[in-house]
């Protein structure tokens, strides 16, 4: 065997050795690291938990149910302090195979669910856990919708599927994942942003694998400030919500389909709604979610809010609770 041979065989041995380690991270279950005390119900609904509680027996003027999806990295915990039991009937939504934010017991299957058509680890399957979360918990016709990053996504998804059940409903989009607003690298080549977008597939497990472990370095946390204790909280937990990486790469997949596949027309429907912008926005451009945004019929307020990031609610919690937008 020449010398070149060996090197040419040295590097397909080790392209090899790289691939199969991918495929094992891949595929590799991650332990449940986040906690944090709920006192309602924990219901498994297919591959997803929704945490149900009951509005307290004091809470007699508010006859609303409020229905809270996370986004991509978090659990129901981004909602947890911006409503309470004392505001309304909770239902939150945590995304497919992620793991719920509680290590003291285990989710009680739900009994009257049925079987999801979409595939797993979807912002349609997510859409459609909502949806029958709201027609077998909700108590109230008085419902509010509120949504961040992919979760405005799964949101408007869960309104393209069921227009008719939240045809009332008010609507919050928080720095959401919208239709026509691609995220990712995008460029005039398409050739060039397809391959762009493999080499990211690719080397992704080996960096989720890598913060799975460690968690988010302190330097990204710090570009996503203003910072608080809440807020760096559950920052440092983001890497550890989903139970694999490939959980996080279909999540990832359909996140870049999703925008590229709707319209914003599905909003049109929508009567009562806003969607909150930061003020500045390190996780999705923010340029083209105000373009995506500013395309709604004039139905849906744009509201630019200030000294605020990516995760309004935890940047500035009492004005997002004190919205009045109808």
């Amino acid at each position: 065997m020449t010398q070149f041979q060996s090197i040419f065989s040295l590097i397909i041995g080790t392209a090899i050795c790289i691939h199969l380690f991918r495929l094992r991270l891949i595929n590799s279950k991650t332990q449940a690291k986040n906690h944090e005390d709920f006192s309602g119900e924990l219901l498994q609904v297919g591959k997803s938990v929704v945490a149900y509680q009951k509005a307290d027996e004091s809470v007699t003027t508010n006859k609303q149910t409020i229905v809270c999806m996370h986004g991509w990295l978090e659990d129901h915990r981004y909602f947890s302090e911006l409503y309470t039991s004392k505001d309304a009937e909770l239902i939150f939504i945590n995304s497919c195979d992620y793991h719920v934010p509680n290590k003291n017991r285990a989710p009680v299957e739900a009994n009257w669910q049925s079987a999801n058509p979409y595939p797993e680890c979807t912002i349609e399957y997510d859409a459609a856990v909502l949806i029958m979360a709201v027609k077998h918990l909700a108590s109230h016709s008085e419902i509010l919708l509120h949504g961040h990053s992919r979760g405005g996504a799964v949101v408007i998804e869960a309104i393209k599927q069921a227009p008719e059940l939240f045809a009332d409903a008010q609507v919050i989009l928080e720095a959401p994942i919208l239709p026509e607003a691609p995220i990712g690298s995008q460029y005039r080549s398409k050739l060039v942003t397809a391959v762009v977008s493999k080499v990211i597939m690719y080397v992704f497990p080996f960096v989720a694998f890598v913060l799975a472990k460690k968690g988010l370095p302190s330097s990204a946390i710090n570009k996503m400030g203003p910072l608080n204790e809440r807020k760096s909280h559950l920052l440092n937990g983001l890497f550890f919500s989903a139970t694999s990486a490939g959980v996080l790469m279909r999540n990832l997949k359909n996140m870049m389909d999703w925008p590229l596949q709707n319209k914003m027309t599905l909003l049109d429907n929508i009567q009562n709604g806003c969607i909150l912008v930061g003020s500045s926005d390190s996780v999705l451009s923010r340029r083209l979610m105000m373009n995506s945004a500013n395309k709604n019929k004039g139905n849906i307020e744009v509201i630019q809010t200030k000294q605020s990031s990516h995760f309004i609610s935890l940047d500035i919690p009492e004005q997002v609770k004190t919205l009045n937008f109808s």
